[in-house]
């Protein structure tokens, strides 16, 4: 359940021929977005006849996460990483949201406890939930921050995960001449 393939345009066709009963079938994938889609169609006969038909489709699934992690990162950054879980059911959910990621560790908890990166939250149905992590960007890491955010419903097993990177900027040095 990784979304990963996002697009603009969901499907495009130039010229479809129809049926002598002047129907016709076409049929696609959409991609991973989460939202509405326009359907437009346009049409013209042999005989100079045009028309024009629009439908928006909504794309939905049952529990959808939206991370919260900054734009920017430094070795060395001590940050809490977010994530909103959404329950889009019509009934209360269980869902494990875990973070895993490559060049960052997860902080402490409170009284020295470790912070666990899988937390488990009841959503009400139709509503959403904040959770967070301390995390610190190690200090020996160059390059990127990859990550993993990823949200399941505790019973089916089904949800949303996200996957993106960050970079990780380098500290300026500043010269002072005098």
């Amino acid at each position: 359940f990784t979304r990963s393939d996002f697009k603009n345009t969901a499907f495009y066709v130039a010229s479809v021929v129809t049926d002598s009963a002047g129907r016709a079938k076409v049929s696609f994938a959409l991609p991973d977005n989460i939202g509405e889609f326009r359907i437009i169609t346009i049409g013209h006969s042999k005989n100079n006849f045009f028309g024009a038909a629009e439908k928006t489709i909504s794309v939905r699934q049952e529990v959808v996460v939206e991370e919260t992690f900054p734009l920017i990162v430094r070795r060395g950054d001590d940050m809490r990483v977010g994530a909103t879980v959404y329950n889009n059911s019509s009934q209360d959910k269980s869902i494990a949201v875990s973070l895993d990621a490559d060049g960052l560790s997860l902080s402490t908890g409170q009284a020295g406890t470790p912070n666990d990166n899988r937390q488990i939250v009841t959503v009400k149905a139709g509503e959403r939930q904040f959770v967070t992590w301390r995390t610190r960007v190690d200090d020996g890491k160059t390059g990127e921050v990859r990550y993993t955010i990823t949200a399941a419903d505790e019973k089916t097993q089904k949800g949303d995960r996200i996957e993106k990177s960050v970079v990780i900027a380098s500290v300026p040095m500043i010269a002072n001449r005098l």
